[in-house]
């Protein structure tokens, strides 16, 4: 006679859950991954995980609370933010204590150019991580197709940037991102491994507005905003803080892209995902749908 054992269910948590990234990456384990158990960690209830740990980075207990009986956590912290780099350490720190297994970490392509505040943050974290003695992932998606908002690109007959039309930044469906974030998960063989995500594309935006322009049936153009501009217009829906260091990161963030643009390579992104990345076409007919 045999017994029947239950199948061991691990929780993974997701820091941030309630942003933009942590619903990507919660929607993407419901769909490849049956036999975990969803923790959040945000700020308030998380209803598309299976469990909610509501606090804040900043407490102690929380983060304790967050991580006790975990197995993986994924992390991801608020871009921009001055304290992006001590969050991400105290998760380090609180999952070392809890004897977490694993640790991914959601970082950014490129983290050593050091005069991104944001890249600069990220890459002491990865740093620190490497530290721990935890085993761990990184992975480095490069700029989201899903910060362009073809709702509203279609509605406005333009898309507005800080860059002209000819700079050409590679840019990555979230949607890969997050598959590629359960792909590591799903495997030990990703440890102590860091992947770029890019897709194949790299299109200047003059050529991005066509793309958009061509799939709606609509005239979409290019404009060129000022900066300052801009960055006043986040600072009046970004969901954190906006403080000093907020606005010199996006500064310094568009001069350099202005000037150098970003590339990447999908080599990694491709293996992960067993498929060729999703191009911009695909993201603009799908947000349109």
């Amino acid at each position: 006679m045999s017994l029947m054992v239950a199948p061991i269910v691990r929780t993974v948590l997701v820091t941030a859950a309630n942003g933009r990234t942590g619903r990507y990456v919660i929607e993407a384990l419901r769909r490849k991954l049956s036999d975990v158990k969803i923790r959040a960690f945000a700020r308030s209830s998380a209803g598309h995980a299976d469990e909610t740990v509501i606090g804040d980075f900043e407490d102690p207990q929380a983060r304790r609370k967050a991580v006790d009986g975990v197995d993986t956590v994924i992390h991801y912290g608020p871009p921009m933010h001055p304290r992006e780099t001590a969050y991400g350490t105290a998760m380090v720190d609180a999952a070392v204590a809890a004897g977490v297994r694993r640790f991914v970490y959601i970082s950014v392509i490129n983290p050593q150019i050091d005069d991104l505040l944001n890249h600069k943050a990220k890459l002491q974290v990865e740093a620190y991580l490497l530290n721990s003695g935890l085993t761990w992932s990184i992975v480095r998606p490069q700029h989201f197709m899903q910060s362009i908002d073809v709702a509203r690109a279609v509605r406005d007959g333009a898309v507005m940037l800080p860059y002209a039309g000819d700079v050409a930044l590679g840019h990555v469906d979230l949607k890969d991102v997050a598959e590629a974030v359960v792909a590591v998960v799903s495997e030990d063989s990703h440890a102590f491994a860091a992947y770029d995500l890019s897709s194949n594309e790299l299109m200047p935006f003059a050529s991005l507005c066509e793309v958009i322009a061509r799939v709606s049936g609509a005239p979409v153009v290019h404009r060129t905003v000022d900066i300052a501009a801009t960055v006043k217009m986040i600072s009046g829906f970004w969901p954190e803080p906006f403080t000093a260091y907020t606005s010199e990161g996006f500064y310094r963030l568009f001069g350099y892209y202005g000037r150098h643009g970003i590339k990447g390579n999908s080599a990694h992104l491709r293996l992960l995902l067993g498929r060729e990345p999703g191009d911009f076409e695909a993201y603009v007919r799908r947000s349109l749908s």
